[in-house]
């Protein structure tokens, strides 16, 4: 078992499209109506009024990266949501791409709020236990914490540190558990999702984005063109002393997921993972 950082984002992206499909919000709605605690200064249009959930999955919310103070502690992600009120807003909405961790606070929050559950358990009971990911969470118990591999900085074993962001980077999983995954997208018979929706996912959401940066995105994912001709839909994560990439070509049913405990890792495993699949 290892942390793997911002591979967290696809299933926190899977379960709104799961909230979606139920009705219980609308994402090209404005996302206040999903998560009325939602408030954030702007020099911009009303973000209040401009962002949604779709927005908030591909990156394209305006929105600040991180909210520093406090990040690496123990302190529950939903108070992100507080915080951001007396922050202002990076870019206007659905104008640039920009990298933010603070987006899936919020969507994780909006996950809390719209289910009546907690974030954590949520998940556990929509997505890791009717997939059987048995080894993947929010938290490890006795059992999970005895195969957790220990964390290494420049060759030497390291403690973790605690993570606040936890619906952008705080999952613990498996090689064989985002298998699971993986596969559940690959075959609408065993899928949690309907096919409309991992479609939508899989699409690229660019839009009328005025700056890109040659940053191809979808719902939770990052989307290349492939050598094969067809699309690769991946994503990776970072957290200190862990990395992790998750890489599928939906259209040959292949997808590759590799995890390591080295800061460090990242582009040696998702040059590794790129190698098997071809």
């Amino acid at each position: 078992i290892y942390r793997a950082g911002s591979v967290t984002k696809p299933f926190t992206a899977t379960a709104i499209m799961q909230l979606a499909e139920q009705k219980s919000l609308d994402i090209d709605r404005p996302f206040v109506e999903s998560l009325p605690a939602f408030s954030i200064q702007s020099r911009f249009q009303s973000a209040q009024e401009s962002v949604n959930a779709r927005m908030l999955m591909c990156h394209h919310s305006g929105l600040q990266t991180n909210l520093q103070k406090g990040m690496w502690t123990d302190t529950p992600f939903v108070e992100v949501t507080a915080k951001l009120r007396g922050e202002h807003a990076a870019f206007p909405p659905g104008r640039i791409f920009s990298y933010s961790n603070v987006g899936y606070d919020l969507l994780g929050h909006a996950i809390q709020h719209l289910s009546g559950t907690p974030y954590a358990q949520y998940m556990q009971q929509a997505l890791f236990r009717p997939l059987g990911m048995g080894s993947t969470g929010f938290r490890l118990n006795e059992e999970q914490n005895n195969r957790f591999a220990v964390g290494y900085l420049e060759g030497n074993p390291s403690a973790p540190l605690p993570i606040r962001d936890v619906p952008a980077m705080g999952i613990y999983t498996s090689a064989r558990d985002l298998s699971q995954y993986m596969r559940m997208l690959l075959n609408e018979k065993e899928s949690l999702l309907r096919k409309g929706s991992i479609k939508e996912m899989m699409k690229h959401q660019g839009g009328n984005i005025a700056k890109e940066f040659g940053v191809s995105t979808g719902l939770g994912w990052f989307i290349k063109d492939h050598w094969s001709g067809t699309k690769l839909i991946s994503h990776g994560g970072n957290t200190l002393l862990y990395a992790a990439d998750m890489a599928i070509l939906p259209e040959h049913g292949l997808g590759v997921a590799i995890l390591a405990n080295q800061s460090g890792s990242r582009q040696l495993i998702s040059k590794i993972g790129r190698i098997v699949l071809d």
